[in-house]
């Protein structure tokens, strides 16, 4: 093996410790924020609001490198999140889900959830040409959404996927400018940000 091949392996092995020892940090450093009384009480709702079984949930090496990842390592724009999420929740869901009353949108049968696929991951399809803009109610429309993501994330098969990554698929077959609702994709967008951040 020549010297310069050896060395390029070897300070990318450096430069991935590195990466590692910052990440470690910045979960470490995290999780003392979180030990605060607004993380407490943060915690808290997320268990009422259903995301977490319990608040020591919230300070594992998964849960906050999963918001940390997403933050791009920001550890006080994902300390600020956690804490924005964590209400929107408990606002969103006081019972810990979405009340099947709530969404009259669920009559459409325009969502499906199909399964897990060989990654452990949860499969739903949405038919678009189900849905008219006419019709459409922003704040339904949020929850249904919410209603979609909770069910998929806990048909997720841990063992492959611990992360409760999903997967979702819209069907645009037969669908006309009637369908097309941008008021409702922008709603979409926010509600996955939030309910997934």
């Amino acid at each position: 093996m020549s010297g310069w091949l050896w060395s390029r392996s070897a300070s990318k092995q450096e430069k991935d410790q590195r990466q590692q020892e910052l990440q470690e940090a910045s979960i470490s450093q995290l999780r003392q924020l979180l030990a605060s009384a607004d993380g407490e009480l943060a915690a808290k709702q997320l268990v009422q609001g259903g995301e977490l079984k319990d608040v020591t949930e919230m300070v594992s090496n998964l849960y906050l490198r999963r918001w940390l990842t997403a933050r791009n390592w920001d550890v006080q724009n994902t300390y600020t999140c956690i804490l924005k999420h964590a209400a929107w929740r408990v606002q969103t869901m006081p019972n810990g889900y979405v009340d099947e009353a709530r969404i009259p949108m669920l009559a459409d049968k325009k969502n499906f959830i199909q399964g897990v696929d060989v990654f452990g991951r949860a499969v739903g399809i949405t038919q678009v040409r189900k849905h008219f803009t006419k019709l459409s109610n922003p704040h339904e429309l949020m929850l249904l959404t919410c209603y979609n993501i909770d069910a998929l994330v806990a048909l997720c098969d841990r063992t492959k996927n611990p992360g409760c990554r999903i997967a979702t698929m819209l069907d645009l077959s037969d669908c006309g400018l009637a369908n097309l609702d941008f008021q409702a994709l922008k709603v979409i967008l926010v509600s996955i940000i939030w309910s997934l951040a």
